[in-house]
């Protein structure tokens, strides 16, 4: 073997092989400084720290590595930059100052915002906006919580899903307070109320009138199963799906099986790797996207989503115009389809 070939300098002279790739060290020490994990004062320094934990790796290393050499060094000198990064997070965190732990990471936080909105969601706002936000919610009230982490992993792996978790918060609660606009829009409908049919019985209740809590729940239940009757099967299979998606609630096999009485088995997995699993990041379009591929199979068509949609957005505010008139301005102004829609399917 030769003596100047990695494998060999691995086995027989570790302290040559990494002089050797030094820059190995370099170059990662200067690529989590760049993104913020890493306060470097004195680089030679920390580049011999690496170095003595790399040899003493090394020098108990056994075998071959599963790829190359230089892989091996890249993979033992990025986990002992992450451990390096971990002692200086845990010393942020357990001091006297656990808010510049936060400071710290604002390269992270944007970079992970950035991420959420290549995906469809929080589109709508600046990535400087929601960072902001992001921030007042972890200074005030993810920061206690923090401080109390075990050290069981990296600090910032735990920080990482963290943040994952307060942008998924904060789409479902833009989510929620749009939804609830855009309930309180068809007010200026509510006189052509004759389009709704047979619901024209309720029309006594007045924008002025008002009637209790428990009476609009009721209420809200009645109108709902009275539109639902109102459409031919196949139509109203087809809305039900569509309404439970737009509401974000996840679909379960019952769900599959009274939109598609003889679904099969593998269709059903199929529908419900769809929308079983949490799939709160797609936009509006590809959920209708979805939906049309899954009714086009039901009818052995092709649909267009956006055909779809316009349908279902017609329903939709029939339904919302003839329970916003049942139950009247005041308890309108605090209904919400999601939550109806959620209670209704899940909370019987």
């Amino acid at each position: 073997m030769n003596p100047k070939d990695d494998l060999y300098l691995l086995q027989h002279s570790p302290k040559i092989l990494i002089e050797k790739h030094a820059s190995v060290i370099q170059k990662w020490l200067i690529e989590y400084a760049n993104q913020g994990f890493l306060r470097i004062k004195n680089e030679a320094q920390v580049q011999q720290k690496i170095a003595q934990v790399l040899l003493t790796d090394l020098q108990n290393y056994k075998g071959k590595p599963q790829t190359t050499v230089y892989g091996l060094l890249v993979r033992k000198v990025r986990s002992i930059c992450n451990q390096l990064c971990n002692e200086q997070d845990l010393q942020l965190l357990y001091s006297d100052q656990p808010n510049r732990i936060i400071i710290k990471y604002q390269k992270l936080i944007y970079k992970e915002t950035l991420i959420y909105q290549s995906r469809g969601s929080l589109q709508q706002l600046e990535a400087s906006e929601i960072v902001q936000e992001l921030n007042e919610v972890l200074l005030r009230r993810i920061l206690p919580k923090l401080v109390q982490f075990e050290g069981k992993s990296l600090f910032r792996t735990y920080f990482k899903t963290v943040i994952r978790n307060l942008l998924h918060e904060t789409y479902k609660r833009l989510t929620r307070v749009h939804q609830k606009q855009q309930s309180v829009v068809d007010y200026d409908d509510i006189s052509n109320l004759d389009s709704v049919g047979e619901v024209h019985w309720y029309a006594h209740q007045t924008a002025e009138d008002t009637v209790t809590a428990e009476e609009a729940d009721q209420l809200q239940k009645s109108i709902f199963e009275i539109c639902l009757r109102k459409q031919p099967t196949k139509a109203r299979q087809d809305f039900v799906l569509c309404l439970k998606v737009n509401q974000r609630l996840l679909l379960i096999s019952q769900d599959v099986f009274e939109f598609w009485k003889n679904c099969t088995d593998d269709v059903v997995v199929e529908i419900l790797s769809y929308f079983g699993i949490d799939y709160q990041h797609l936009t509006k379009g590809k959920l209708f996207e979805g939906l049309a591929e899954i009714i086009g199979w039901k009818h052995n068509t092709i649909l267009k989503a956006d055909t779809l949609r316009k349908r279902y957005v017609s329903s939709e505010k029939k339904l919302l115009i003839a329970i916003f008139t049942a139950i009247g301005v005041q308890q309108a102004r605090q209904f919400s389809l999601e939550d109806f829609v959620h209670g209704y399917y899940r909370g019987k």
